[in-house]
């Protein structure tokens, strides 16, 4: 079965290119004033499949899988680096997480809370690198 931007396989089911999303020093600095920097150490869990609710991840050091687990096996879907981020469009639906993120290689985080009215999604800015969350890596 051919899959527009799969471009190899793993284990026998596509991967997809996903297209990569920095986000710019201002826009990390505006997140900053309402998250928090926290150290990683690989093999730490960030947010895990069927959570309800997490904060929104910027990776400003390591290294971050995004990986599911069907059938008992797990798969690596994705992975990012600094300055970039991690969020389904669950954190904003509210629905059950379908994907775990681990940290890979040790570094730091800036951890975001998203609530209803937060005041990060309402700042000037936001609107400029959301759509990014409804990529690929968010499905």
């Amino acid at each position: 079965m051919d899959l527009p931007g799969a471009d190899a396989t793993h284990e026998g089911s596509p991967v997809l290119s996903l297209p990569e999303v920095r986000l710019t020093g201002e826009q990390i600095d505006l997140l900053r004033e309402h998250g928090e920097v926290r150290p990683t150490v690989a093999g730490e869990v960030l947010f895990a499949e069927g959570d309800r609710g997490y904060d929104f991840i910027v990776i400003l050091a390591g290294q971050v899988a995004i990986v599911d687990h069907q059938a008992g096996t797990e798969r690596e879907l994705a992975s990012g680096g600094p300055g970039e981020f991690l969020a389904e469009l669950n954190l904003l639906t509210g629905e059950r997480l379908f994907t775990t993120a681990v940290v890979t290689e040790p570094g730091a985080v800036l951890a975001v809370p998203v609530t209803p009215g937060c005041p990060v999604t309402a700042r000037r800015g936001w609107s400029t690198w959301t759509p990014a969350i409804t990529s690929p890596l968010a499905a």
